[in-house]
């Protein structure tokens, strides 16, 4: 068995007194590689990734691979524990009402202020070998986002933020990241970088929204951004690029824990890691026909005209035609004021030939809440 080691890190202070940790473990492997880094459930309701986590955990502890992974499961636990009645209200913080995944450290834009001179690291690490490199690239990562926290010291954090900053130093080591998600009643779909485009396909994922190589606060691009940006630089002096690779994975549908499909979820990721050089005996998984893939502009939400309760006609992963009924909403407002009995449903139909990635989890809507998202102009086996 592999070497496992637990830290509990002091995270929040409950005005009871009580305080919740983050756990992270981390298992390395027999010889020295490259390092992989998992987190989940940074949003409460989303659960399905402690599932995954735990099957990859079994496979790094009991079987032969290079290098090292750390596991963060239940990675917000204020967020995990916010309830009311049967739902889970951990998406965004109760008091501030902020998104738990918009708060990490833009550390290209912040360069400046962290004292992080991107070209003066090139110059002077430019003769060490790759390996090397990239040792020292990390480490200059993670000391940049020790420094911004030890700045804060003085005045605080807000929770959210000392979370994503934790988070992101720890996912610093890393050269490749996998934050674990899930939609609301949903598929399971992959956010990636356009640069990372055509290395997706190893993940072995239906669908893939390529987003910009930009900074928008979640936290695959806070990890990624740093080493686009440098291989930019070494491009431009003629140097070879540095592997580097940072997903969102969304893993189904929030509120539900499936054991079983967690199983062939860490298949495809250890069929993606296995691909990369981490374990001795190969890692294969049943590969997908077909995949599908949309730009990010063409990612389209619709929210409700009416207000009422929704009957969704169809489910995610389905191909819609245009003009097809998605949902029908049933209101009987106008029921009484001249409007037949047959006229309180209204059909909500698809604008465009698109293919449903989720719905929200209710049938209980109002005028303008979310009630699809749908990839159009998909492409498939990009």
């Amino acid at each position: 068995m592999n070497s496992l080691e637990k830290i509990g890190l002091p995270l929040h202070q409950n005005p009871s007194g009580d305080k919740l940790f983050l756990n992270i473990f981390t298992i390395r492997g027999n010889k020295t590689g490259e390092h992989v880094h998992f987190q989940a459930n940074v949003h409460g309701a989303e659960l399905q990734g402690n599932a995954v986590i735990y099957e990859l955990m079994k496979t790094f502890l009991n079987e032969e691979f290079s290098g090292s992974a750390t596991f963060i499961p239940q990675a917000n636990p204020l967020g995990l524990n916010q309830k009311s009645g049967t739902h889970t209200n951990g998406r965004f913080h109760a008091v501030t009402g902020n998104n738990f995944n918009r708060y990490y450290l833009d550390i290209v834009k912040n360069a400046e202020l962290l004292q992080f001179n991107l070209e003066k690291f090139v110059n002077d690490n430019g003769a060490l070998a790759p390996y090397q490199f990239r040792v020292q690239y990390k480490t200059a990562l993670e000391q940049a986002i020790a420094q911004y926290i030890l700045s804060t010291q003085n005045y605080g954090l807000p929770y959210e933020k000392k979370l994503a900053l934790i988070l992101q130093k720890t996912a610093a080591k890393a050269d490749y990241v996998f934050d674990l998600h899930t939609g609301p009643s949903a598929c399971r779909y992959v956010y990636c970088g356009e640069f990372m485009r055509h290395q997706v396909v190893d993940l072995n994922f239906p669908h893939h929204l390529i987003i910009p190589n930009e900074f928008a606060g979640a936290m695959d691009e806070a990890c990624f951004m740093p080493w686009f940006t440098l291989n930019k630089l070494l491009k431009e002096k003629n140097k070879a690029e540095m592997p580097f690779e940072s997903y969102t994975l969304e893993l189904g549908s929030e509120e539900t824990l499936n054991l079983s499909a967690a199983k062939q979820d860490s298949a495809n990721i250890l069929h993606f890691l296995s691909k990369r050089g981490f374990f001795t005996k190969e890692k294969t998984t049943e590969l997908l026909d077909k995949q599908y893939f949309c730009q990010l502009k063409d990612y389209k939400t619709y929210y409700s005209p009416y207000g009422g309760q929704i009957d969704y006609l169809k489910k995610p992963g389905d191909i819609i035609a245009k003009g097809e009924a998605i949902a029908t909403l049933l209101n009987f407002n106008e029921l009484g004021t001249g409007c037949e009995h047959h006229d309180l449903l209204k059909n909500i139909s698809a604008e465009k030939d698109c293919l449903l990635i989720n719905h929200s989890p209710s049938a209980n809507v109002m005028e303008g809440a979310e009630l699809f998202q749908v990839m159009e102009n998909v492409q498939c086996n990009f």
